[in-house]
């Protein structure tokens, strides 16, 4: 019984973190959480991060997270539409937390800074996926776009690193 539970939980940490549609101002929450977390943790992958691939996916990660916050502070001005918190954005903020706890401690840095990434923007992915081209507003859906557009090349980091690390790459066949 313990162990169907655990399995449970387990299968759960990966779902999405809200099954209804956010509002603009939810969304735009949503996709600055994860710019936030994701640009903590490529600000940590720059220094702690041992190999070229990686030190390149958080130096690519930092810069277009960057230019998404950048966007989204002159797409809310421009539309009147404030971020909000939401359970979304709280669980991508909580699961960014958790990814930097990890990353301070990892010992084999580069793949925990692999495994946290991927999980984050996936995460954010399946969020943004039912939220992307059903903004309200004509700014925020574009925001909203692009914000996918960017988390979508930086879902799996594997990619980034599968010419460098061969063995990194998953060899399951699933990717």
């Amino acid at each position: 019984m313990l162990v169907l539970l655990l399995a449970a939980s387990l299968a759960g940490a990966f779902e999405p973190p809200t099954t209804s549609r956010l509002s603009d101002a939810e969304a735009l929450g949503a996709v600055l959480a994860v710019s936030e977390a994701a640009s903590s943790a490529a600000a940590i992958a720059k220094t702690r991060a041992w190999g070229a691939a990686a030190r390149g996916y958080a130096a690519r990660s930092a810069d277009w997270h960057a230019d998404l916050k950048k966007e989204a502070a002159r797409l809310s001005k421009k539309s009147g539409v404030s971020a909000e918190k939401s359970t979304a954005s709280e669980a991508l903020r909580r699961r960014g937390e958790k990814a930097l706890e990890t990353l301070k401690s990892a010992k084999d840095f580069d793949a925990a800074y692999i495994e946290t990434q991927e999980k984050l923007h996936r995460l954010a992915d399946q969020l943004l996926e039912r939220n992307a081209v059903r903004g309200e507003d004509y700014y925020i859906t574009q925001l909203l776009a692009k914000a996918r557009g960017v988390i979508w090349k930086l879902s799996d980091p594997r990619q980034s690193f599968a010419a460098e690390y061969p063995l990194l790459h998953r060899a399951d066949g699933d990717d």
